[in-house]
């Protein structure tokens, strides 16, 4: 994914980290090229799916895109983790799938536990990886082991929908497409299974790819970010569609990032939500760092869906969720300052909005003193709290 951040060089470093490590995730590839080829799965094409909102979840950002996995939206169709990296051109010819996961986020576990539970909303859930290094791979590599040791971790392991592979700037060659043509086995409409295959591309080595690995993918996502704007997204379209992908199945990739919201505008999404190519319609909307979208009060996330994002807690300035709204609230602690700057002012609030699951502690004044009030569901009117709470909100903890 084209990051225009720091981001991009804390992730390499956090994937270099991974591989390092003892407990890295890895199973042993046969680096011969004698062992018995996996057969043919044995089951007929499948018509690709295709969503209408997919986005990816930054596990390693920071506070201006941060995200907790379980408030995604269940308007998103498919939810892509991003990001992880495999890695084929180990001395021992071993799969290794480095994870780039910090902070509040490293436990894997955790996360795998909440994307099954976005998996019973009806959301897909997919884990995006970068192919940089498949150009290394071992003259005698086993592509099919390869292939077979992916979908062991991601889909028997992990039980997670599929996988999205991110395909940018670095060279690519006949080993990246052996790579994906045997992934495509196990994933994709060609595969016969019900587990996703997608791309997201960037200019030649994401064309390159698409052009050698052909009727593999369920969708491909475009990366011009810049595009929202610049009205170039045919051209983007067109690089694409001419590599074999059908107009249908390539989703319009729009960047919640902090360094593109003065482009990705409600304005400007809006006419990238109502723009098709020459060639047809579209398959739909890409957000990429959907945390950044989350911070803003969904205003990316309300153009595609037409409404708004059933995630976080907001807060109104009169009872009955009448008059102005605040951003929606991500878990953590909020003084009075911090309030302000998601749009709660001081002694405002009359009414509050709370997800499923979330606990709200509410205070009289700034720094969590004075009078709390514990909420734990949609409360309409502050008058009927006892004490009442109405226009008396200063500080609040989300938990």
């Amino acid at each position: 994914m084209k990051i225009k951040s720091n981001a991009l060089l804390l992730l390499l470093a956090l994937i270099a980290f991974n591989a390092c490590r003892k407990d890295l995730v890895q199973d042993t590839i046969p680096s011969t090229s004698n062992n018995a080829r996996t057969e043919a799965i044995a089951a007929a094409p499948r018509t690709p799916y295709v969503p209408k909102f997919m986005a990816y979840w930054l596990p390693y950002a920071g506070n201006d895109d941060e995200m907790a996995l379980r408030d995604i939206p269940s308007s998103v169709n498919v939810l892509a983790l991003f990001a992880g990296g495999i890695h084929p051109d180990t001395g021992t010819a071993a799969l290794d799938i480095g994870l780039a996961i910090s902070g509040p986020r490293k436990d894997w576990d955790k996360i795998i536990d909440t994307a099954h539970l976005l998996q019973a909303k009806g959301t897909k859930v997919i884990l995006s990886l970068f192919v940089n290094d498949w150009t290394k791979a071992p003259a005698n590599l086993d592509y099919d082991a390869f292939a077979r040791a992916v979908k062991k971790r991601v889909l028997d392991e992990w039980k997670l929908d599929g996988i999205d592979l991110d395909i940018e700037g670095s060279p690519v060659d006949a080993n990246t497409y052996k790579a994906v043509n045997s992934l495509a086995k196990y994933f994709g409409p060609s595969s016969g299974t019900n587990a996703l295959l997608s791309a997201v591309v960037y200019e030649t080595s994401g064309y390159d790819v698409l052009k050698n690995t052909p009727g593999v993918y369920d969708f491909v996502s475009t990366m011009d970010y810049w595009s929202v704007s610049s009205g170039s997204n045919q051209l983007t379209f067109t690089s694409i569609i001419n590599t074999g992908v059908p107009a249908g199945q390539v989703l319009f990739g729009i960047s919640a990032e902090k360094n593109f919201r003065s482009t990705s505008t409600a304005a400007n999404v809006q006419k990238c939500v109502n723009w098709n190519p020459t060639q047809g319609t579209k398959g739909g909307i890409m957000v990429f760092d959907l945390g950044g979208d989350y911070t803003q009060g969904f205003p990316i996330t309300k153009v595609i869906t037409g409404k708004p994002a059933a995630s976080g807690v907001t807060f109104y300035q009169d009872i009955n969720y009448g008059g102005t709204a605040s951003q929606a609230l991500a878990p953590g602690n909020y003084t009075l300052s911090q309030l302000q700057a998601k749009g709660v002012a001081n002694d405002w609030a009359s009414s509050v909005k709370i997800p499923a699951g979330r606990k709200v502690i509410m205070y009289q004044h700034d720094n969590f003193t004075g009078t709390s009030w514990t909420l734990t569901a949609d409360t309409p009117n502050f008058t009927s709290l006892s004490p009442n709470a109405n226009d008396q909100v200063s500080s609040v903890k989300i938990q």
